[in-house]
């Protein structure tokens, strides 16, 4: 039989910040083995669950750590290339496994990672920079897609920080670094 490690508690407790979830997370982790270390971090044990997620439950989560502030759903199920539907059905999983949070906004459900040390365990894990790129240029395209008339004053700033992040896909490499006209 395996001998578990020494469970350091101070550590955990100091690597959870006090937050009761992410404090049994890191207990139940290092109990089962799953982290070979005493001294986990939150990160490893998030993504690890995030890993182990389907491929359209994983997508979703990608899209909704990289766009940085709560977004309509329909924004992240279009950016995340998923049916409206489908993100809809798959919404509550994610929910009741704490790892996304869903609000309202007026008639608009928007959804953000549950807490910010979800969006930290996935965001250095995305991928390359043009693989960051283009999540950015899908989100900003969905967003300005989406966003009626009306409401563009209080979303362009969205629409513009991920344009920009994404603004090497945007800019023809031949030209003079202008976006083209």
């Amino acid at each position: 039989m395996r001998e578990r490690p020494k469970v350091d508690r101070e550590a955990l407790i100091a690597e959870a910040h006090g937050h009761p979830l992410y404090l049994a997370e890191l207990a139940r982790s290092v109990r089962s083995g799953a982290l070979s270390s005493p001294r986990a971090k939150l990160q490893d044990v998030l993504w690890n669950r995030i890993a182990e997620l389907d491929d359209v439950d994983r997508r979703l989560m990608e899209t909704v750590a990289i766009a940085g502030a709560p977004v309509p759903y329909d924004v992240v199920a279009k950016a995340a290339g998923i049916d409206v539907g489908e993100c809809q059905n798959r919404l509550g999983g994610l929910r009741a496994a704490h790892l996304i949070r869903v609000g309202r906004r007026g008639a608009e459900r928007m959804i953000e990672p549950y807490h910010d040390r979800v969006r930290e365990a996935i965001s250095p894990r995305l991928g390359s920079a043009a693989a960051r790129a283009d999540q950015h240029l899908r989100i900003g395209r969905a967003l300005l897609e989406s966003t009626t008339e009306a409401a563009l004053d209080e979303a362009v700033f969205a629409i513009v920080q991920h344009l920009n992040a994404a603004r090497e896909l945007l800019i023809d490499p031949r030209s003079d670094g202008a976006p083209p006209r």
